[in-house]
């Protein structure tokens, strides 16, 4: 018959084992990361794609990109979120959901959430993008916003900054 203290020490070890089990499944969930690529000319910020990239070790199923936009001048074309607040705009259709394999990337072009020409008359950016996705088939969806700044650094030339999203 065991003891107390022996009964103790096999629920400790099964509750650590459980509790290991657990963090090592979350080293191995599906990590997505949102990026801006290019531009290939800093003069033309709106020349830029999002990319989508599955850093985990499992694939992500039903990838769906949103665009948002919070601020968004162009000469003198502006897109406001409502109440100063991101939301969803609408442009070109988006990718299909998909699967992202690990290590694999997805591009999202600028042109598919808002006009982007002339973008050599951009005064203002501040945009983001949502990307929802299920770790496993039957979970319930989660999502990870990223939300980027375009700044000017001088003579027409813009680099981006990201943060984060709420």
């Amino acid at each position: 018959m065991p003891t107390t203290k022996r009964r103790f020490v096999d629920a400790l070890l099964t509750g650590m084992t459980v509790v290991g089990f657990l963090v090592s499944l979350m080293t191995i969930y599906p990590r997505m990361t949102i990026t801006i690529s290019g531009p290939s000319d800093d003069r033309q910020p709106l020349s830029s794609s999002f990319l989508i990239s599955n850093d985990g070790y499992l694939p992500a199923y039903s990838v769906a990109a949103t665009c948002l936009v919070e601020r968004l001048k162009i000469g003198g074309t502006t897109i406001q979120g409502e109440d100063e607040q991101f939301h969803a705009i609408s442009g070109l259709p988006m990718p299909q959901p998909l699967t992202l394999f690990p290590g694999a990337k997805e591009s999202v072009p600028f042109s598919n959430c808002f006009i982007t020409e002339p973008s050599n008359l951009l005064k203002v950016a501040h945009i983001g993008l949502r990307v929802d996705y299920r770790p496993w088939t039957y979970l319930p969806k989660r999502s990870i916003t990223q939300e980027f700044y375009a700044n000017e650094i001088g003579l027409n030339h813009y680099v981006w900054y990201s943060y984060p999203g709420k």
